[in-house]
């Protein structure tokens, strides 16, 4: 039986051009979203497909739906019939050869509707799709655009960020004005905010895209000179559903290969999958993103700090091993400046340890943890041996807390070896405590388990296992209420 067919792209034809080109009649009907005019391939038809049109929505709104197995021919059969060229298209699935349409690309939508709209800053790890976002953004932006890219400026800067400025206000009001690795902007800082204070009231909608140096925005805000002027909006890397949705990936190979979509063409053959990450991921966040913002002795060390890192994914910071494992001369401070190079570079986090108050813990040192999957699998060097390694099934479920909206979590210790590999507050101030099997923290689960039901009164304790890991990963909090007693 042949599978359902899917959205694989979006054009502005109207129901009276594809009805001429194909040949097909719409029928009315209505769902959840409001009334809509559908047209299926007529059975005799070599190609599946249906043409839906909502009645509500604004252009672009007219979906061409395909079987996912055979869409990338399919869809350039289509246009053909449709007289039209994939750059006709607003938007395209990457099984039918375009790139996934994130939810970050509604939510700037929503935040630059209102007139009084601040400049929203786009930030997360490289190679998620951010670029990608606002150029989906800028197809569907219904009044005028300019974008600009830093990265293309060889010589001095000078007036650049002054002149794009400028171009896009002679556009008129509500223009979309995207500037692309403003970080290479010396002094970007001061320029936009001088800009934005003199030609806010002129209504220019305002995106600033960055890596690595745009994440002290998310932690320091109130001291930045452009508090009070800007929305920081976090780029995560690719969700489990994301890459199902892209590319068909199962739940083991997420947890294996899973954060960054052009990787996922090739977790068939390692050896490229390696050398892209490598070229395309890590190198370019080490040599780049951290080596010119920081003053580090060489790359050399800092490429050695990344392995030494990797090594000690999910266990308490030593900082004084890690010192002596990088061969670098110093005190813990060196450290810090090298794991803050990665925090800021999203490719790892510090995960704080909870008292009994549920609180951070100052006594002790945080966990190290690797943002996705594909980043503890390149630190290793090698995928062999990986899909049965404790701490790589650890390091998949801690990475995946990120998406729970609004919570904050942690690694719980008790006053007698107890322990909870993870604590959880939600944003409804819920506790929840997960236990992740082979996981070697704890002496006794069951000892572990009542000890923290005890801390935590109201808390609710679930495992997670590689069984119910598929289940986790499609919908984090969802799990955690389904599945904690």
């Amino acid at each position: 039986m042949a599978g359902p067919l899917k959205p694989m792209a979006i054009t502005r034809l109207s129901s009276a051009d594809i009805t001429s080109r194909l040949g097909v009649t719409f029928k009315e009907s209505e769902d959840v979203l409001g009334k809509r005019h559908i047209a299926q391939s007529r059975d005799d038809d070599p190609i599946r497909f249906q043409i839906r049109i909502y009645e509500q929505s604004p252009p672009p709104s007219t979906e061409i739906l395909l079987a996912p197995e055979s869409a990338s021919s399919d869809l350039d059969s289509m246009l053909q019939r449709l007289r039209i060229g994939r750059s006709d298209l607003f938007w395209s699935h990457p099984r039918a050869g375009g790139t996934l349409r994130r939810h970050v690309v509604d939510v700037l939508h929503a935040q630059l509707a209102p007139d009084d709209s601040l400049i929203q800053v786009l930030v997360g790890p490289r190679q998620v799709g951010k670029t990608t976002a606002v150029e989906h953004l800028i197809k569907e932006w219904s009044a005028g655009s300019h974008y600009a890219t830093a990265d293309s400026v060889v010589d001095e800067y000078g007036p650049w960020l002054e002149q794009q400025w400028s171009k896009a206000l002679v556009k008129g009001e509500g223009t979309l004005l995207v500037l692309d690795e403003i970080q290479k902007v010396p002094g970007w800082r001061d320029k936009v905010k001088v800009l934005w204070d003199k030609t806010r009231k002129r209504g220019l909608k305002v995106v600033l895209l960055g890596s690595t140096s745009l994440a002290e925005l998310l932690r320091s805000d109130k001291q930045e000179s452009l508090a009070g002027r800007f929305v920081p909006i976090y780029v995560p890397h690719w969700s489990f559903l994301e890459t199902h949705e892209a590319f068909g990936t199962d739940a083991a190979t997420y947890s294996l290969y899973g954060g960054y979509p052009k990787a996922m063409e090739f977790v068939n053959d390692p050896a490229k999958w390696f050398e892209y990450i490598g070229r395309s991921v890590i190198n370019p966040i080490i040599d780049v993103d951290i080596f010119q913002q920081g003053k580090f002795r060489s790359v050399a060390s800092l490429r050695r700090a990344f392995r030494v890192f990797c090594e000690a994914a999910n266990t308490e910071i030593n900082y004084k091993r890690c010192l002596k494992e990088i061969q670098q001369t110093g005190n813990i401070d060196t450290v810090k400046r090298y794991l803050n190079g990665y925090f800021d570079s999203f490719l790892m986090s510090p995960v704080h340890q909870i008292d009994n108050r549920g609180h951070e813990d100052p006594r002790r040192n945080p966990i190290l943890m690797l943002n996705c999957p594909a980043v503890f699998t390149f630190g290793r060097s090698s995928d062999q041996g990986i899909a049965t390694d404790r701490i790589r099934f650890e390091q998949a479920v801690t990475s995946e807390l990120f998406r729970v909206p609004h919570a904050a979590f942690g690694h719980w210790q008790g006053d007698h070896d107890e322990a909870m590999d993870l604590f959880i507050r939600t944003s409804d101030n819920k506790i929840f405590g997960v236990m992740i099997e082979g996981s070697k923290r704890a002496s006794s689960k069951s000892k572990s388990v009542a000890a923290f039901r005890k801390t935590f009164r109201t808390a609710r304790v679930t495992s997670i296992t590689p069984d119910n890991y598929p289940e986790f990963i499609r919908g984090q909090r969802a799990f955690l209420e389904s599945a904690s007693i």
